[in-house]
């Protein structure tokens, strides 16, 4: 990855809303995507981000 746009490929470019970059604070009370927001903060404990990584992979 060379971290320059590619035309006609959105992958490579920054898709989302506003709502993805706000503070945690205000978006996780207003409850946007607040599984997200707990995991990247590290929030959860390490047993319950085996879990949902063990149920994701067993869905994909």
């Amino acid at each position: 990855f060379t971290g320059k746009p590619v035309d006609g490929y959105v992958a490579n470019r920054i898709v989302g809303t506003k709502g993805f970059v706000r503070s945690p604070g205000k978006s996780a009370r207003k409850g946007r995507i607040p599984w997200l927001r707990l995991a990247s903060l590290g929030w959860l404990s390490p047993s319950t981000r085996r879990r949902l990584l063990c149920a994701l992979v067993k869905t994909a």
